[in-house]
């Protein structure tokens, strides 16, 4: 059978690794180029499932130097049972670190949430597509700055209803400063109150000052700049 080969660009295309990504692998040795096609180096067609295998190595949080002791000379996966039970130890010491913080983040009584996209590898389709970090944080005046990031692959409501329990008898029930994108709503059918974000208000006006110069947007500006005042004011008052 005669084996295909890719040029660094077919791979960079259907692995969804930048170019510079494929040269770094094959540096140091994690992947092996088979010649070159011009200025382009070649690949034989199965490195797609090697590229494949040390995506899943990267995403349990093994380093490439781990991940290349995990395959044999010949280029297939070797793996040492001590170092993958030793690695699961870690992900779970991770999680319950991750899961206290959590905790300690939902009991706060105001929390400020966003979310914004990320691009997510799909080793099997060739290409990235669009994922989301969601961020629960503390308020600046309290004393524990707490952030946990969630991260989820899309961006409906369901995953901060997920993360801030709902819609069980338990879940977060306090104040949460957002803006008004939709997939904050069901919250406040659950109990939450929601508490518009200022800057993303003012933004609006400024809009309009911007390309109407509007003279309500002007007098807005004005009473933004009052409650920044009040804000200055209170900065240094404890949080009670």
């Amino acid at each position: 059978m005669t084996t295909k080969h890719l040029d660094i660009t077919e791979v960079a295309q259907r692995s969804g690794l930048p170019a510079s990504a494929l040269r770094y692998y094959d540096e140091k040795g994690l992947i092996a180029s088979t010649g070159r096609r011009g200025l382009r180096r070649l690949f034989d067609e199965r490195v797609l499932e090697r590229l494949a295998l040390i995506a899943l190595g990267r995403a349990a949080g093994f380093s490439l130097d781990e991940i290349a002791s995990m395959f044999a000379p010949d280029g297939r996966p070797d793996i040492d049972r001590s170092m993958l039970s030793a690695k699961a130890d870690e992900i779970d010491r991770t999680i319950r670190g991750l899961a206290a913080m959590r905790d300690g983040l939902l009991r706060h009584r105001v929390l400020h949430a966003d979310e914004t996209p990320v691009a997510m590898l799909d080793p099997g389709a060739g290409k990235t597509h669009r994922a989301y970090l969601w961020s629960y944080c503390t308020t600046s005046y309290d004393s524990d700055r707490l952030v946990v990031f969630d991260f989820a692959e899309g961006r409906a409501g369901r995953h901060p209803m997920k993360f801030l329990g709902h819609p069980e008898d338990q879940g977060w029930r306090g104040t949460l400063v957002c803006d008004d994108y939709s997939g904050y709503k069901a919250l406040f059918a659950q109990g939450v109150t929601e508490a518009g974000c200022l800057a993303h208000a003012r933004r609006k006006f400024h809009e309009l000052w911007a390309n109407h110069k509007s003279t309500l947007a002007e007098q807005a500006f004005a009473l933004f700049a009052k409650l920044y005042e009040v804000e200055r004011e209170v900065a240094e008052l404890p949080a009670d």
